[in-house]
């Protein structure tokens, strides 16, 4: 909860040398994270220059802490791999940008946005900035979309867009 994980994150950041030691950080499945929590984790991941691996998933993040959080992201100068899965991404007004911004890093080799629920307009701007994408390999998607009868598949509209990228390497 942020009675405890609040003034643990907040040491790193007080201590710039525990910050730039900071390599990988998995807070998977940590449950009663809130606002205080959600915004401590957002100065943390900023301020983490060397931060390589990042691992959320499971960990509920609210609206408008999500948009800042995968800025902050896609943003980021060394993170090699995101883990989001579960996170609440998708069906909101601000899931363009957060897809933009994860989608749009320079540096993230392996994303993982499964057990999220993304609808067809969403899974095309999953195609459409996969296919610009030049460094991204592992993507996940799993248990992402629902099926609608007597329609596609809403993840086939961002497979028929992966003929054009050419760095990834494995899609689940």
């Amino acid at each position: 909860t942020d009675v405890s994980l609040v003034p643990f994150l907040e040491q790193f950041i007080k201590i710039g040398r525990l910050a730039d030691g900071l390599k990988k950080l998995n807070l998977k499945y940590c449950k009663g994270l809130a606002w205080l929590g959600q915004e401590t984790l957002l100065r943390l991941v900023s301020s983490a220059k060397n931060l390589r691996e990042l691992d959320l998933s499971g960990v509920q993040i609210g609206m408008r802490a999500q948009s800042r959080l995968c800025e902050a992201v896609g943003d980021h100068p060394h993170l090699l791999s995101t883990g989001l899965s579960r996170v609440g991404l998708g069906g909101h007004c601000l899931t363009k940008v957060c897809l933009h911004a994860l989608l749009g890093s320079g540096t993230n080799k392996k994303l993982n946005l499964s057990w999220n629920v993304f609808n067809k307009q969403e899974f095309q701007l999953i195609g459409d900035y996969v296919a610009e994408n030049l460094v991204l390999e592992h993507l996940l998607l799993d248990h992402c979309a629902g099926y609608i009868a007597r329609e596609d598949t809403p993840i086939s509209h961002m497979v028929e867009k992966l003929a054009f990228n050419h760095s990834l390497r494995s899609l689940s």
